[in-house]
């Protein structure tokens, strides 16, 4: 059995990697497209990968998850979500391939204009930033309370507590992270192809987003910027910068492994080490570490929710996509508002915990739709295929395409009410703020890459 897996395993990264270089051949930018098969290579198919070659995958007991972060490929039961999974990624990947729009051409005709004006966008983002960091203290009760208050369940409790206002706020916030990591994502992408990259403002990028992790406990956005930044480095050949980034990538590991257990009292980090570095199986250490970075256990939860839905859990039948259409209405005016995805998998899954769950977009698909929702994947990558953005000459240079690549990555483990919700917001602050540098590029520039 193990060696079957490790055939489908071979054959759908084959399939994955030849659709990645096809969209290299027909890209010049970061694109929507190009951002959902980096998420679905990051948050599905590498803890795939990792879970199929060690023959299963049992979260640390220091975890306390209530049995669905393990998985044991040598147990039949986990044929039938494996087979689940290769099939949508499979199909996924195909249309990637058939379908992938030519983005060549766009060219920045004045880069030092744009490089100033993005430099603005950036600050203003973070003045944005900071402005909601400070909301969040006052709001907590001080900064020693904001420290030792957990990162979830501070959010938990001001909700309770301001609902509606609370909420929007918490949106607004959102979406102006997105757009930050959008900006800061551009930047460092159009100076690695133009070979010039202004190494002291992004230093103080990273920094800004180390800060942002240590104030609200969510790592996504740090991860989202590193991985705009290794496909940069990929898009344009950088091929030092991505041997540097591989070689400290057992660093970053590590450091995102361990995040997840300090992140609930930033008083208590020496603790809270110490209690990471003893529970540790030393059999698992690089397993464990690969699978907290690319958020694993959500491939190991969904795993276990396609045995579940349809079996002892009912089919969703589209309830929490129609989120899209009920966000707006208070609890008071629609108590039966349903739940999002990720707060209903956790009263499944962790009942009485303070957390939620997240299983990649495939989980809510096919919670929803059962064995059709084996289509989500594919639908959602000819979506980004078809994105509405600049694809050719003439095309004014701006935001939009680099915020729908951090959107798109976002989407691989988020789902589809709350990510599309996100994605208007985030489009909503850029033109509302006048955030995109726009250049428009010469009628006959030459598309090639420098």
């Amino acid at each position: 059995m193990r060696v079957a897996y490790l055939i489908l395993l071979a054959i759908l990264v084959t399939t994955y990697a030849c659709a990645l270089n096809e969209i290299k051949k027909k890209s010049s930018r970061l694109t929507p497209l190009l951002g959902w098969m980096i998420g679905l290579g990051f948050f599905l198919i590498i803890p795939l990968s990792a879970v199929t070659l060690h023959g299963g995958y049992r979260a640390p007991q220091a975890y306390e998850i209530n049995g669905w972060g393990d998985v044991d490929l040598s147990n039949l039961s986990s044929l039938k979500p494996f087979i689940v999974i290769w099939l949508s990624a499979m199909s996924a990947c195909a249309v990637a391939y058939f379908c992938c729009p030519t983005t060549l051409g766009d060219w920045v005709a004045d880069w030092p204009a744009i490089r100033r004006r993005l430099e603005r966008s950036i600050l203003i983002t973070m003045i944005i930033g900071v402005i909601g960091w400070l909301v969040m203290i006052y709001a907590v009760g001080g900064l020693e309370a904001f420290l030792i208050s957990h990162w979830y369940n501070r959010i938990a409790d001001l909700v309770e507590q301001h609902r509606t206002g609370f909420v929007l706020f918490d949106h607004i916030t959102q979406a102006n992270d997105i757009v930050f990591t959008g900006a800061a994502a551009l930047y460092t992408s159009l100076g690695l192809r133009n070979r010039d990259t202004a190494w002291p403002f992004t230093l103080f990028i990273a920094a800004f987003l180390l800060i942002g992790m240590a104030m609200t406990g969510n790592r996504i956005y740090i991860a989202l910027y590193l991985l705009s930044f290794l496909t940069s480095a990929w898009l344009f050949n950088r091929k030092r910068i991505i041997g540097l980034i591989l070689v400290i990538s057992p660093i970053l590991a590590i450091f995102f492994s361990s995040w997840a257990a300090v992140r609930h009292d930033l008083t208590g980090v020496p603790d809270s080490m110490s209690n990471y570095v003893a529970d540790y199986n030393p059999r698992n250490n690089a397993l464990t570490a690969i699978m907290d970075a690319t958020e694993g256990t959500d491939v190991t939860l969904l795993m276990h929710m396609i045995n579940d839905f349809g079996n002892r859990l009912p089919y969703l039948y589209g309830g929490t996509y129609g989120r899209i259409f009920t966000f707006f209405l208070p609890k008071r005016i629609y108590p039966s508002r349903p739940q999002d995805f990720t707060t209903l998998t956790a009263g499944i899954y962790e009942p009485g915990g303070a957390t939620s769950l997240g299983s990649t977009a495939l989980g809510e698909a096919f919670a929803n739709c059962g064995f059709f929702g084996i289509l989500a994947l594919p639908i959602w990558t000819w979506l980004g295929c078809r994105f509405p953005i600049g694809r050719h000459q003439g095309k004014a240079f701006d935001l939009v395409s680099p915020v729908a690549f951090i959107m798109f990555i976002w989407f691989a483990r988020g789902t589809l009410a709350e990510s599309a919700l996100l994605m208007v917001g985030a489009l909503m602050l850029i033109y509302l703020l006048r955030l995109a540098p726009r250049c428009e590029i010469p009628q006959g520039q030459s598309g090639r890459r420098p």
